[in-house]
């Protein structure tokens, strides 16, 4: 099959006109951070100081509440 010069014309001329639409694109914007420290909001640090009275996280710290007593009967219940 031998191409005619037409049609050898009319595929040069699609490919240029592809590589003409073909826009290089933009760049992404860089992003900027601050270099400032973060400081942390002080009415949050309020509110972790009214959370934190959970219940005792070992033995001792049950030992040394005022509830001792009551800790030692559950702790002896559960054997």
């Amino acid at each position: 099959m031998v191409a005619s010069p037409q049609l050898e014309e009319l595929v040069g001329q699609s490919s240029a006109q592809q590589s003409d639409t073909l826009q290089p694109s933009t760049p992404a914007p860089v992003l900027r951070r601050s270099s400032r420290p973060h400081v942390p909001n002080r009415r949050y640090m309020n509110y972790l100081l009214l959370t934190d009275g959970g219940e005792p996280e070992c033995y001792d710290e049950a030992c040394q509440t005022g509830d001792a007593s009551k800790w030692e009967l559950a702790m002896k219940d559960e054997r």
